[in-house]
């Protein structure tokens, strides 16, 4: 995102997985947590 300069609201995106009933489960939840972790570490490290 950052090499293409887009924008977005990834705790927006989040809210509405919940919301709507896609994601209900704790699993699912801990789905979330580590592809958000995995995507700052990927970012940090190919950009600094």
């Amino acid at each position: 995102m950052l090499v293409t300069d887009l924008h977005h609201a990834p705790a927006c995106a989040t809210t509405l997985i919940v919301a709507l009933g896609i994601q209900s489960t704790p699993v699912g939840g801990d789905v979330i947590v580590v592809a958000v972790a995995l995507l700052v570490g990927v970012n940090r490290i190919a950009f600094e």
